[in-house]
């Protein structure tokens, strides 16, 4: 029965001698919502309130368990899954989502990357090694002067070069023209190389604005763009995953609530939504996320599921140049390393740190 269920474990700090009734109260707040006195006497829970998978089991500081959800409760809408897993229960403060797990009646609901780790080896024409990126900074620079370093960045070897999350559509650095000015300078620095270096616009926007940011990238030939799933809406994930014409690159902004675990909303959520690379902190940098956080995230966007393809690790986050041998020895090739500031220091030797980035990968054993 479990195989036909969305299997959803959670972790609650407390006494696990209260376990059997905060198990109770979570069932009923996440479907029917009602105490169980004020049901129907004739209402059939079978196909509506999760069952209990597992026992309580005791961790350092309460206990996990595991519910599995009926698939018909999701009502074939990815937000509605959302909601159904943990929307409710994420306002309590000892609750976490730890993981979830997908039954195949959620394939369509659910389509996973539709470029995945080989359609964006595909786009760039890196076969083996990990892939490069870095972002285009700071805010406060006009297009034409970001176009600027997006071509020195280009021309020192970089895979993707790709909007800083906080470039919107500023009136000192409108969308439109950023990115044009963008693309150009990053498609003339990779002319008649072996590989093309892809420019990656950020998607900041509501309703008719976002359509049209959209639009425009079409127009345009953009392949990939970068989104933050948290401020935009999952929902748009699916869509664009199954629209499939331009590569989908997530960003964590405003995903670090405590209540739902790194490795179930980046690892699990984002790539069963759509993401074909999702970015996250890599330990030892600006953020303190463990090193078994990370490598949880990593593997769950890598690992074999069914029919969905795998995304693509993106570790962040203040990563070091000294760095980058330890990091793809942590991460393997299926990887790409988006390091930022420690490009830019000093500003002179940009285009000689990117070389060193890209000799450093190079490494790790791309083909001839």
């Amino acid at each position: 029965m479990s195989d036909t269920l969305i299997a959803a474990t959670y972790s609650v700090r407390g006494p696990i001698e209260q376990a059997s009734d905060r198990i109770e109260a979570l069932r009923l707040e996440q479907t029917v919502e009602l105490p169980r006195q004020a049901l129907p006497t004739d209402f059939d829970e079978g196909p509506i309130l999760p069952v209990l998978l597992d026992a309580p089991r005791p961790t350092a500081a309460g206990y996990r368990f595991t519910l599995g959800f009926h698939p018909a409760t999701a009502g074939a809408c990815p937000l509605q899954l959302l909601n159904l897993l943990f929307g409710n229960s994420s306002l309590h403060a000892a609750i976490v989502l730890e993981e979830i797990t997908f039954p195949p009646a959620l394939d369509r609901v659910l389509p996973g990357p539709a470029f995945g780790i080989e359609g964006l080896r595909k786009l760039t024409g890196v076969r083996r090694r990990p892939l490069t990126c870095t972002a285009l900074k700071p805010m406060g620079l006009d297009p034409r002067a970001l176009a600027t370093v997006a071509g020195r960045l280009a021309a020192g070897g970089i895979d993707l070069i790709k909007d800083d999350h906080g470039l919107a559509d500023q009136a000192f650095c409108p969308f439109e023209e950023r990115i044009r000015r963008c693309l150009d300078a990053v498609e003339q620095a990779g002319a008649g190389g072996e590989r093309q270096p892809l420019y990656v616009p950020n998607l900041l926007a509501s309703g008719a604005r976002l359509d049209d940011q959209v639009e425009l990238c079409r127009h345009l030939g953009i392949r990939a763009v970068m989104v933050e799933p948290m401020l935009l809406g999952p929902g748009n994930l699916v869509e664009w995953a199954r629209q499939g014409e331009m590569a989908v690159i997530a960003h964590p902004s405003l995903a670090g609530g405590r209540g739902l675990a790194p490795s179930a909303l980046l690892g699990r959520i984002f790539r069963a939504f759509g993401a074909d690379a999702v970015i996250f902190p890599h330990h030892g940098g600006r953020f303190a996320w463990s090193a078994s956080t990370c490598r949880a995230i990593a593997d769950r966007l890598r690992d074999v599921d069914r029919q969905r393809r795998t995304s693509l690790p993106v570790p962040a986050g203040g990563i070091d140049l000294e760095r980058v041998g330890e990091v793809i020895e942590f991460y393997g090739k299926d990887v790409m390393l988006l390091i930022g500031g420690s490009l830019r220091v000093p500003p002179e030797q940009l285009e000689e740190r990117c070389r060193r980035l890209v000799d450093g990968v190079a490494a790790a054993g791309e083909e001839p």
